[in-house]
């Protein structure tokens, strides 16, 4: 299954594929890459590449709003599919991820 962090620009990425426990570190690298270079307030992450849904997602998600937070940038999560959705809602994180 090919994984993938795409920059469609540099305040833009797209998610493809799945993230799981092998891979986290890698798209945790990856997407803080992408916020830390971009030039804009406002990063956009676009999830409707994500074919699986599951805490690892999630944790992820907080990861990169932790760096975008760092960096005084703020993300915008875009095309979230719904099973990440539920996740999201049952932990209380709606609001923090601004989804």
């Amino acid at each position: 299954m090919t994984q993938a962090v795409t920059p469609s620009t540099l305040d833009h990425f797209a998610v493809s594929g799945e993230i799981d426990a092998t891979n986290f570190k890698r798209w945790q690298g990856q997407g803080e890459q992408y916020i830390q270079g971009s030039a804009q307030p406002v990063v956009q992450i676009d999830l409707a590449g994500l074919e699986r849904s599951n805490s690892m997602a999630v944790a992820l998600l907080l990861a990169w709003l932790r760096c975008a937070d760092s960096q005084g940038k703020a993300l915008q999560i875009a095309q979230v599919p719904q099973s990440l959705r539920y996740i999201i809602d049952f932990s209380g994180l709606t609001e923090v991820l601004s989804i």
